[in-house]
């Protein structure tokens, strides 16, 4: 069992070095590999959702980092997918290179904030996002990603 980050996630769900050029791109890739792995139901409607939202305001946070989010989406349970890309997006005069995608259904948004807070958080550490930057397999960054909020 696990407990923090990794609760919400699987190394099915960390997408090393995606190849993309545009934040669209990147997002969809992510959506349509949560549906292929069978965390959300409909991967076309998941993107869908996450592509509206992101055009409403950007989820970038700074520091090369955007949590694109679908609330009541239909998934398994709150879902958590982690892509990198090298070199980063550019958006606004800013590099995006470290996309946390996630799968809000409406029973499980508390469990969302609690989420984006722990990875907020840690990955405001140069250190921790040069680590996943670096990471060129799932595995690494599951690595990763299993440490946060134990």
């Amino acid at each position: 069992q696990y407990k923090g980050v990794a609760r919400f996630s699987s190394q099915d769900l960390m997408l090393p070095h995606i190849k993309a050029k545009s934040k669209e791109n990147v997002i969809e890739a992510i959506g349509q590999h949560c549906a292929s792995a069978g965390f959300v139901e409909d991967g076309a409607a998941f993107v869908k959702l996450l592509l509206k939202r992101e055009a409403l305001i950007t989820t970038s946070v700074g520091s090369g980092i955007a949590f694109p989010h679908a609330r009541g989406i239909r998934a398994c349970g709150l879902t958590l997918a982690v892509g990198t890309v090298k070199p980063g997006i550019k958006e606004n005069g800013e590099s995006l290179s470290i996309f946390f995608v996630s799968a809000v259904p409406m029973q499980t948004s508390i469990f969302y904030i609690e989420l984006i807070s722990k990875l907020a958080n840690y990955f405001s550490k140069p250190e921790n996002r040069k680590k996943i930057l670096e990471c060129s397999k799932p595995e690494e960054m599951w690595k990763i990603m299993v440490q946060i909020g134990k």
